[in-house]
């Protein structure tokens, strides 16, 4: 089991520094964002895999709509704080479920590769 971690850092452009940490350490999570005050973390393990979606204002964290489906090694499609997409990943088993999530309704949508 790798170890978990709750550390968030920013980059300024020359050095990191680091602030907010995350509600819940883990490891193996999907992200997104497009700068350094706004943001999204969801899924990983904590020693189990879990669906905890956590968005950052800038400032500090805030549990939202987690994922239908906890898990972790996930792909993502870089999104950001307000529409991105976690991409399969281990349950276990594997799943190949996509989950959308989109501000500001704040939950997630599930879809397969039937839905398209």
């Amino acid at each position: 089991t790798p170890p978990s971690y709750d550390i968030t850092e920013s980059l300024n452009g020359t050095s990191w520094t680091e602030v907010a940490d995350l509600n819940t350490a883990r490891s193996a999570v999907g992200a997104g964002g497009a700068d350094n005050t706004s943001g999204i973390v969801f899924g990983g393990t904590t020693g189990s895999y879990t669906g905890v979606t956590e968005s950052w204002n800038g400032t500090a964290w805030t549990e939202v709509g987690d994922l239908t489906t906890a898990r972790g090694y996930v792909a993502t499609n870089n999104g950001t704080k307000s529409s991105a997409l976690c991409i399969a990943g281990n349950t276990p088993p594997y799943t190949a479920a996509t989950e959308e999530w989109t501000e500001p309704i704040t939950a997630t949508v599930t879809f397969d590769a039937t839905d398209v």
